[in-house]
C-alpha cells in the first residue's frame, strides 16, 4: 500500500499498485513545487514543500495508516512526520533516501549545498554551518511535529536525525558514486530503486530520429516549467551535429508549446522512454536529479548538468568529482556557456571512460535485491 499525494495517483495505478491518497482535504490540488513556486523564493522552495507534507501526515496520514495497519512502514527521509505516526502505532519502520541521504553528519554537508567532502578543515567548519543552518532552518516544523507528539503522549524529536530509522537508513546512492565518508551502522548504500517494469502510456517517435548522435535532455518531473530553459537548451546544440530530444516531464508546458519554436532539428515529447533513448545516446543533458543521474550513469552516458534546486546541487558535485560529466552552476546558463560545456564533454574522452567505468561497478549492484535483504533483517 502507497500513501501518496493525489497528483501521483495515475502514474501508481499505471504500475498497478495499491495506493491511499493523504491529500483528500487540501486547499488546492497543485503540486507542492508549483505551488511554493509561486509563494515563495526559490532558497525557501525545499522548506515549503516539506512543511506541507508535515502537515498532511500529521492531519490525514494517521488515519490512513490506522485503516490499513501494516506491519512495516518504508518512510522516505524527506517525510519528517511520517516516523511520528509510525511511533504512534508502534509499526516498525525503515527509511528510504531516493536522493543523496540527508542524515547530518561530519563528514559530507547537506547536498542544497553543493559542497565536497570535508577533507581538512575548513571543510568540517563548512560542514558544521551546513547542519546548524539545516538545523536552523527546519526548526519550526520540528516544532510542529514535537506539538503532536505530545498530544500523542509520545517523546520529543531533538533534530533531523531524529526522525529516521534506528533500524536501517537506505539509500540508493552508490557508495562508488557518492562522497567519501566514516561507516554509519543504520546507514546502507544499497544501488538504483529500479527494476525492468516500463510506462506502456509512453510511447516515442522513433522513425524521426536522423541518425545523428542523440543527445537527451530532461529537467526532470518537478521544477519543469521554464520555457526559456528549454529553449537554451534547443539553441544551444542546434549548431552541433547531434539531434535533440526534449523530455518535458509532463509539466505546464506541452510540446504543443514548443513544436516551431525550437532551434534545431529536435524532437519533444510531454515523457519519454528514457532509459531506451539514453542506451542511443551520446550526451545527456539534466538538472542532476538522481533518479536520471543513475540512468545515465547505468547507460555510461556522459552529462552536463544545471542543477536547479533539492539535492540536486549535491548530486551535480558527486558527477563532477566522479569525472561523469560538467557541471554549469548559474541556475539560467547563457547558450554559449552551455554550448561551450557540451562541446567539452563531447570532445574529451575521459568523460566517456569514466562513465564506462562506472557503468561497470553499476552492473554488479542489485539494488532492489540489497534493500530487500536489509529491509527483511531489520524488521
Amino acid at each position: 500500500m502507497l500513501f501518496h499525494l493525489t497528483v501521483a495517483g495515475p502514474a501508481i495505478r499505471r504500475a498497478g499498485l495499491r495506493s491511499t491518497p493523504i491529500d483528500r482535504h487540501e486547499q488546492t490540488a497543485e503540486p507542492d513545487a508549483l505551488v511554493e513556486r509561486k509563494l515563495r523564493p526559490r532558497h525557501h522552495q525545499t522548506v515549503g514543500v516539506v512543511s506541507r507534507q508535515v502537515k498532511r501526515v500529521l492531519r490525514e496520514g494517521a488515519d490512513a495508516v490506522s485503516a490499513f495497519r501494516p506491519q512495516c512502514l518504508l518512510i522516505d527521509h524527506m517525510d519528517f512526520a511520517a516516523s511520528s505516526i509510525a511511533h504512534l502505532y508502534n509499526i516498525p519502520y525503515i527509511t528510504l533516501s531516493p536522493a543523496a541521504p540527508l542524515w547530518l553528519n561530519d563528514d559530507v554537508p547537506p547536498s542544497y549545498f553543493g559542497w565536497s567532502e570535508a577533507s581538512n578543515v575548513l571543510g568540517r567548519i563548512k560542514v558544521k554551518f551546513a547542519n546548524h543552518l539545516v538545523d536552523r532552518i527546519t526548526a519550526p516544523i520540528l516544532v510542529e511535529i514535537n506539538e503532536w507528539r505530545r498530544c500523542h503522549g509520545l517523546n520529543v524529536l531533538g533534530g533531523v536525525n531524529d526522525t529516521f530509522s534506528t533500524s536501517a537508513i537506505i539509500t540508493q546512492m552508490p557508495r562508488c558514486f557518492d562522497l567519501p565518508r566514516r561507516d554509519h551502522p543504520r546507514l546502507f548504500h544499497t544501488g538504483p530503486f529500479a527494476d525492468d517494469w516500463r510506462d506502456p502510456t509512453v510511447s516515442f517517435p522513433w522513425s524521426h530520429l536522423d541518425g545523428k548522435p542523440l543527445i537527451f535532455a530532461s529537467l526532470g518531473t518537478v521544477r519543469n516549467n521554464d520555457l526559456m530553459r528549454f529553449q537554451v537548451i534547443a539553441e544551444a546544440t542546434s549548431t552541433l551535429n547531434v539531434q535533440l530530444i526534449l523530455s518535458l516531464g509532463g509539466g505546464r508546458i506541452l510540446p504543443s508549446d514548443l513544436n516551431g519554436h525550437m532551434a534545431g532539428n529536435t524532437i519533444v515529447v510531454d515523457y519519454a522512454p528514457q532509459r531506451e533513448l539514453l542506451a542511443n545516446s551520446a550526451l545527456a543533458i539534466n538538472c542532476a536529479g538522481l533518479n536520471t543521474t543513475l540512468d545515465c550513469i547505468s547507460a555510461a552516458v556522459p552529462m552536463v548538468v544545471t542543477p536547479l534546486a533539492e539535492d540536486q546541487p549535491g548530486v551535480a558535485v558527486r558527477i563532477r568529482r566522479a569525472g561523469i560529466g560538467a557541471v554549469v552552476w548559474p541556475r539560467r546558463p547563457t547558450v554559449t556557456d552551455l554550448r561551450t560545456t557540451i562541446t567539452q564533454v563531447l570532445d574529451t574522452s575521459s568523460y566517456l571512460d569514466r562513465a564506462k567505468q562506472l557503468q561497470q561497478q553499476f552492473a554488479e549492484i542489485d539494488g532492489i535485491g540489497r534493500a530487500t535483504k536489509i529491509i527483511n533483517e531489520s524488521i
